[in-house]
């Protein structure tokens, strides 16, 4: 392995950086659960806060009425955005009265939709797979913003569909992709992540720790390794600049494979409960790592 340092790189990353298209608006699906806290409790919508994200989804399929109501009293107190998930007007009459036009409506039919903006003018996301870019404007522009497409497909979100609809004004969502999924959102421009594991790339919790390696030439097979052995909540951001091809190991489970030119930044950002949290970056070719940053952000 061996370093040298790039100063045309470095500098084209602070010209370039004003034209990254904008990183995805992460959504906690379920609030955030450990061993202990199950997935849409109120638990869950408080642990959310404390990590740092803005935007919760609350299945309400998955909760007693009790239960609703209790969350939707700490996204409001909190200052949460509380995305709901159900078929019942009444629920989302409910989330009306609790949260005035301040939470999301995701619905799996456009009547649903309708319904909705008939008493609110919160955003409404419309599930939607394999659609047209023409046929989604026409059912959206129904609804009436704001409004966007939500998938639990993120493949059928293609550039020329995100970028179409944004022309528009309406939002894309992608619901619980794949790792490295994240990594592709950004690229292709897509505005919301609802996510089991993504961790919000803007934050409003202070760092914990930073690994910051610049300059660096590595062979193929070289690897770079770092470990947090005190920390067991929290979520990691990581943000790569670099010509090549490596593969970004979390956890020693979620494996990125990135390819660059070094045209633009790529990101990793995830969240980590019951264990510590580990990164290993493995060279696939000889590649030119010009900048990388990891951002951990541990709860207590």
């Amino acid at each position: 392995m061996r370093k040298i340092f790039f100063f045309i790189p470095l500098l084209l990353i602070t010209l370039s950086l004003s034209a990254q298209q904008p990183m995805p608006f992460v959504t906690a699906h379920g609030g955030c659960w450990t061993k202990e806290i199950p997935a849409n409790s109120p638990e869950a919508m408080a642990l959310a806060k404390k990590m740092g994200y803005r935007a919760v989804s609350i299945d309400t399929k998955q909760a007693a009425d009790a239960d609703i109501k209790k969350m939707l009293k700490i996204c409001k107190k909190n200052s949460l955005m509380p995305m709901i998930e159900s078929d019942r007007t009444a629920v989302f009459k409910l989330a009306q009265k609790t949260m005035g036009n301040r939470w999301i409506c995701l619905t799996s039919t456009d009547s649903i939709a309708k319904k909705v903006r008939s008493f609110s003018k919160c955003e409404i996301l419309v599930n939607m797979d394999n659609v047209t870019p023409q046929d989604a404007v026409k059912r959206l522009s129904a609804i009436g913003l704001p409004c966007g497409l939500s998938t639990t497909r993120p493949e059928s979100l293609s550039k020329s569909l995100c970028l179409q609809l944004r022309a528009n004004g309406f939002e894309t969502q992608a619901v619980l992709f794949k790792p490295a999924y994240e990594v592709q959102a950004t690229l292709q421009g897509i505005t919301r992540t609802l996510s089991n594991y993504a961790f919000p790339y803007t934050t409003n919790i202070n760092p914990t720790d930073n690994w910051a390696v610049t300059g660096q030439v590595m062979e193929a097979k070289d690897e770079l390794n770092k470990q947090w052995d005190k920390y067991q909540h929290g979520g990691l951001v990581l943000r790569f600049w670099f010509r090549g091809a490596i593969m970004v190991i979390i956890n020693g489970e979620k494996k990125y494979s990135l390819v660059s030119n070094g045209d633009s930044m790529q990101y990793i950002s995830t969240r980590f409960t019951d264990t510590a949290p580990s990164i290993r970056i493995i060279a696939s070719t000889d590649t030119q790592l010009a900048e990388m940053e990891v951002t951990l952000y541990a709860v207590e």
